[in-house]
């Protein structure tokens, strides 16, 4: 087994191989855009793309090969919208309160991709009309891919790969001999490759990749790497995640404590930069310094995320990562830095969370977040009162005081190991209810100042009123 990955390297494209290069960028997303447009009515007429569809539709100056590439590129970002919106619709059926019985089918439907279909013998009219609703829902409020502003991903057929005669040339290591609308003038693309790149274990792929920017374009090569034969040294490791100290293990060790002073440096810039650009009428999207800093704030939380991760794969080897399903926000950051965090923080996670399974194999665990803050992890007795402070826990049962973020990664740890806890899609109520039963269950004789904090706790009001008209 192996993995695709990709990585930005050196290129040394003249000004005039630049031109030539963002002529067809402008020809291949107005191509995209064409072949985008038909395929959705293909898969609102049938529930799938076609990317081996005839293309005589697409008046464009880009060759046949182009214009299939484009095809290729289109498909496969369509299919992965298609295959997010199956999960939302998934999380959407799980949290509502709709009849198990109408859940199952809607499940079914959804599975086979039967959305928009308005008869299946397999299915009621009802199920399927609901299906459909559910469908165009996540559909409007997600919004489709704009393949007006895609960059490229080109096959050796317009964009070959070779790598340079080191007798002949110094300087760089390979040549990208790419197609332009001029049909038998290509150019060739010098590009330099490094030791991070080099050091990398795979084949390359005939693949290119070129991501546009403001300041030009960049180009990636795509590598085939094999999955990393890892000996285990932990069975497993449970993870809280936080802003303060990123993430924090059960075993009380922490990573990424300056994340969080990070952030807020950020936070004061960009607000600031935001606040004066819209007295001065200008919308904080159309200036230049307020993407570069959205951008470096991107960048800055992914290269720390991938590196703790790294960092925690390195000193546990762990079979299994406890982990609960997250919330990338902070209560001191303002509403915008916790919108673009919310926006790249846990598309990053993800990322690096796929990745780690399809390297190492290691397995991960999401246990459901709900009052994990408020948990103890000693004694498991659940209590707004016992977070004194954000990085200050005091369990106001068993008095058991310690840093916040750790005494929540020994209650991810604990639920990774209680069914009804880990669950991700249980509603708040039912965890807290689950907590509050499991707590008594385990104390059923409270003496009279225990009883007296239960009785003042709100959250085992429900508890205490059936046990009194059980009695």
């Amino acid at each position: 087994m192996s993995i695709i990955r990709t990585y930005k390297l050196t290129h040394f494209a003249n000004s005039i191989k630049q031109q030539q290069v963002f002529l067809i960028v402008r020809e291949y997303r107005k191509a995209c855009k064409i072949i985008a447009k038909k395929q959705w009515r293909l898969f609102f007429g049938s529930e799938k793309f076609n990317k081996m569809d005839n293309l005589h539709y697409v008046n464009s100056s880009l060759s046949e090969r182009y214009k299939r590439n484009c095809a290729y590129q289109v498909d496969a970002q369509l299919q992965s919208f298609i295959s997010n919106r199956q999960n939302d619709f998934v999380e959407m059926v799980h949290s509502s309160s709709l009849d198990k019985e109408i859940k199952k089918y809607l499940f079914q439907i959804n599975r086979r991709k039967l959305w928009f279909k308005k008869e299946d013998k397999s299915f009621s009219s009802e199920n399927l009309f609901l299906a459909r609703k559910i469908m165009k829902r996540l559909l409007k409020t997600n919004g489709k891919p704009n393949l007006g502003r895609c960059n490229m991903l080109l096959n050796e057929n317009v964009a070959k790969i070779t790598p340079v005669d080191k007798t002949k040339t110094i300087g760089f290591d390979y040549w990208i001999q790419l197609s332009t609308l001029t049909k038998g003038k290509p150019i060739l693309i010098p590009i330099k490759s490094n030791k991070y790149f080099d050091a990398i274990k795979g084949e390359i792929k005939q693949a290119t990749q070129f991501n546009f920017n403001e300041k030009g374009f960049d180009i990636s090569f795509i590598k085939d790497i094999p999955k990393v034969d890892m000996k285990f040294k932990t069975d497993k490791i449970s993870i809280d995640f936080g802003l303060k100290s990123l993430f924090t293990c059960n075993d009380g060790k922490m990573y990424g404590k300056t994340f969080y002073s990070k952030l807020l440096r950020y936070d004061k810039i960009i607000s600031e930069l935001a606040t004066n650009l819209q007295k001065q009428g200008i919308k904080p999207r159309d200036s230049k310094r307020y993407r570069e800093l959205v951008s470096n704030l991107r960048s800055y939380v992914k290269n720390e995320i991938n590196r703790i991760f790294n960092r925690i794969i390195n000193v546990y080897q762990p079979k299994k990562i406890n982990l609960e399903k997250l919330n990338f926000q902070g209560v001191d950051l303002s509403r915008r830095l916790n919108r673009i965090l919310s926006n790249c923080g846990r598309g990053v996670i993800d990322n690096k969370i796929k990745s780690i399974q399809e390297i190492y194999g290691i397995e991960f665990n999401f246990v459901n977040p709900a009052y994990t803050s408020q948990e103890c992890g000693n004694c498991h007795y659940v209590d707004k009162k016992n977070r004194k402070t954000q990085s200050i826990f005091k369990c106001k049962y068993c008095r058991r005081s310690l840093n916040a973020d750790v005494n929540g990664s020994r209650v991810v740890d604990y639920r990774s190991s209680v069914v009804e806890l880990a669950n991700v899609r249980t509603h708040r109520k039912k965890i807290l209810r689950k907590i509050v039963t499991l707590f008594m269950e385990r104390n059923p004789r409270l003496n009279s100042k225990a009883k007296d904090l239960i009785n003042k706790n709100p959250y085992f009001k429900d508890f205490i009123d059936e046990s009194k008209q059980a009695a």
